[in-house]
């Protein structure tokens, strides 16, 4: 070292006086480095907290950004599921409102063939009646018209050849022709009476036939009801497994 306080670069040894310096302030004279040192020591912890920390705060950001995500991801499939809920109640709401439709058609379906098979069997219940009733009076009035046909064949048999026989002989014609004509009208009130029980059995027939036309239509509407009902257990239970593998992706 020269007066004014300067390094020489003069050679002592190994190293040079600037080297001395150097190795002055890398180490203490101990042969220790600064890091050894306690001042060392703290700088270097407290680098390390601040590390940790910037770690940590970069973990705890990576960690909300992705929760975030999965959060948002979740919001989006429950919204497109309340949606899908939506649009199904209001398509379920539809079905059992056709359900309860066809429902209430069927029951009155129902109540009318039931009605009109009772009115038709009580119909032809009384015209069977009245048919008895006319075929008794029929063979009745035949009876009655043999038998006095019979009585005035024996008395005019019986009567002796007298001048009084002519008014006996009309009054049994009269008798006669009014039995006759008595006869005559049975046998047309007879005859409308067939017709009208025949008309009662095409009645009937028709009666039969729309009743096996709603019984189709009957057998119908409880197909399309089960249909119906199915349809909406399948898109209820289609929408829970849609749901449940969204919810698990």
């Amino acid at each position: 070292m020269s007066a004014n306080g300067k390094h020489e670069s003069s050679t002592n040894g190994d190293y040079t006086v600037g080297d001395e310096t150097s190795y002055a302030h890398s180490e203490d004279g101990l042969g220790r480095s600064p890091a050894d040192s306690p001042a060392g020591k703290t700088i270097i912890e407290s680098l390390q907290e601040f590390s940790n920390a910037q770690f940590s705060n970069a973990a705890i950001v990576t960690q909300c950004g992705w929760r975030r995500r999965v959060a948002k991801r979740e919001l989006r499939y429950l919204n497109m599921a309340a949606r899908e809920t939506a649009a199904l109640k209001e398509a379920k709401d539809k079905l059992e409102k056709c359900v309860e439709e066809l429902t209430w058609r069927m029951q009155i379906e129902k109540r009318l063939r039931t009605d009109l098979e009772e009115e038709k069997t009580q119909e032809i219940a009384k015209l069977q009646d009245t048919l008895r009733t006319m075929q008794t009076q029929v063979q009745e009035a035949n009876v009655r018209v043999i038998k006095e046909l019979e009585a005035a064949q024996k008395a005019i048999e019986e009567a002796p050849p007298v001048i009084k026989e002519t008014p006996v002989i009309n009054q049994d014609t009269e008798k006669i022709n009014s039995l006759r004509a008595e006869v005559k009208s049975l046998k047309e009130s007879l005859l409308l009476e067939r017709e009208a029980n025949e008309e009662a059995r095409k009645a009937q027939a028709e009666a039969e036939v729309r009743n096996k036309e709603l019984l189709k239509k009957v057998e119908a509407s409880d197909r399309k009801v089960e249909q119906l009902q199915e349809l909406v257990h399948i898109k209820h239970e289609g929408l829970k497994i849609h749901y449940y593998v969204r919810m698990n992706e």
